[in-house]
């Protein structure tokens, strides 16, 4: 009986006290085991200074919509901590960033994603309401940001207006709060891509790149565009000022095709998607070498710049435009039979 129970002891150096009293502390590392591999789980997000959000209030909304959705579980970033970032990686108030960019910025936050935006208050005049000659719009674009990857996951454009400006805040509020939903379905979706890109297969990277040795070869290896198309400037974009630059890498098959095209540099306010709309277009040669067709990826760009603005013309211009007009049409009057077969300059 001794030598089974010095046996036992050997094998399992604890009595069934000893066993018993350590089942506690087993839960409770397991406990400790689950809430971190939760708060793991949990996406960090951080909410960068709207600009033109002098008061604070869509920034404070959007930490508290984020705050208030329980199926998203997001841990919010301190507020001192994310300006102190931003600062620090000099990219504070940039809405035109390129991939290499937004990762950055995104680091510096310690975020798995962020929100970015500007805001516009206007006063316009009315053409719909009769009573005033005027309202008041708040116009937010708001920016949700994948620090992972640098890509501008959501753009939402939200709008309110009033007839007093009083009154506007908290219809823009109210907003934001019904828009809120697309965001939180954007971060878990991304979320749920990661998952699968860590179990699933590789991604499948296209076998021929646009390399060092056909940006400086002969022109002959690049594609020809038959014509120069242009994007189109965004109302959104002229109502908010906005100026920048959509980076598009595409790309470009042996048999004029155009495919795979992703946004390295975005701006937002329709610019992108007018981008994307007008690279699809362009039709090319493909490019070559050794007279063999080939598929390359390359790197597309178009500028946006605020349309100027046309100068009034003056009453003296006018009568003067109305002048040379006339003696234009006394001319070809004077003159019997004679049909102008093209329009005159003036």
């Amino acid at each position: 009986m001794m030598k089974f129970n010095r046996v036992i002891r050997s094998r399992y150096p604890c009595s069934v006290r000893e066993f018993a009293g350590g089942i506690p502390a087993a839960i409770f590392l397991v406990c400790i085991c689950f809430v971190y591999a939760q708060s793991q789980m949990r996406p960090r997000l951080a909410v960068l200074p709207i600009t033109g959000d002098d008061d604070e209030s869509v920034a404070e909304a959007l930490r508290s919509l984020a705050l208030g959705d329980p199926a998203l579980g997001a841990e919010l970033i301190d507020q001192d901590l994310t300006l102190a970032a931003a600062a620090g990686s000099g990219l504070m108030g940039n809405l035109n960033l390129s991939l290499g960019q937004a990762r950055s910025l995104g680091g510096s936050l310690g975020a798995d994603f962020y929100l970015l935006g500007k805001l516009v208050n206007s006063r316009r005049a009315s053409i719909e309401l009769r009573d005033e000659n005027f309202y008041f719009e708040s116009m937010a674009g708001i920016f949700l940001v994948d620090s992972r990857s640098g890509r501008l996951l959501l753009f939402q454009l939200v709008r309110a207006r009033g007839q007093e400006q009083g009154e506007v805040v908290p219809l823009l509020r109210e907003k934001l709060a019904l828009e809120w939903p697309a965001f939180s379905v954007a971060i878990k979706l991304e979320l749920d891509k990661r998952r699968e890109a860590i179990d699933g297969p590789p991604m499948r990277v296209s076998e021929v790149e646009l390399t060092d040795a056909d940006l400086t070869g002969q022109a002959g290896n690049l594609p020809v565009f038959y014509q120069r198309l242009k994007p189109d400037y965004t109302a959104e974009a002229e109502l908010a000022g906005i100026t920048g630059s959509v980076e598009l890498e595409a790309v470009f098959r042996d048999d004029g095709r155009i495919d795979d095209i992703s946004v390295v540099r975005w701006a937002g306010f329709g610019l992108d998607e007018s981008a994307v709309a007008t690279l699809k277009r362009l039709q090319f040669k493909p490019a070559e070498r050794d007279g063999k067709k080939l598929t390359i990826r390359g790197l597309v760009r178009y500028n946006f710049n605020r349309p100027r603005a046309q100068e009034p013309v003056k009453p003296s211009q006018k009568s003067e435009e109305a002048e040379r007009l006339k003696r234009s049409l006394q001319r070809i009057l004077t003159t019997p039979g004679r049909i102008p077969d093209k329009p005159q300059s003036f």
